[in-house]
Formats: structure tokens, sequence, C-alpha cells
């Protein structure tokens, strides 16, 4: 299994670069963690679709808003299929 200390240090690399507006930086690490959780953990773990929302985000600063909407539905198909109808990441939804 891959190091989920090592997929957690990257993703705190990629959140403070792109606090930094250093978003070229950011993108491969955010896309790292996404491929790695995807295939250790499947496309519907927390952390995957947390790590989905990520880059969902960078793409949406960086202005790529059509690539942020389809990682943005994808994860919120996924949390539908996956989480309670009354938990409250759809209830807003």
């Amino acid at each position: 299994m891959e190091d989920g200390g090592r997929m957690g240090a990257a993703n705190n690399l990629g959140t403070a670069l792109q606090e930094s507006s250093d978003y070229e930086g950011a993108l491969p690490l955010f896309e790292e963690c996404m491929a790695v959780h995807r295939r250790v953990r499947g496309g519907e773990h927390r952390n995957t679709l947390a790590s989905i929302g990520n880059l969902a985000d960078l793409h949406r600063v960086m202005g790529r808003h059509e690539q942020a909407l389809e990682l943005q539905i994808e994860c919120r198909e996924a949390k539908r299929r996956t989480l309670p109808i009354s938990h409250t990441h759809l209830v807003m939804s």
C-alpha cells in the first residue's frame, strides 16, 4: 500500500503552494494525490474524494472552469452514491 504519510505531505505542500499562488507547482502534487488515492483506495473513498475536490478547487482558481466542473460533478456523484441523503455534504447540494 502507498505511504499515506507521503500523500499527506504532498497534499499539504500542494495546499501551501496554492495558497502562495504557485498554482503550477501545486498542480502535479494534487494530480499525484488523486491518482494514488484512486488506485489504492478506490474512486469513492473519502480521501479520494477530498483529493478530487482539492484538484477541482485548484483548477477553479487557475481559471480552468471546465476541468473544475468535471471534477466537481464526479465528486458530487460519488458522494450521492456513498453518503446517506441526510449527510451534511449533501443537504446543501
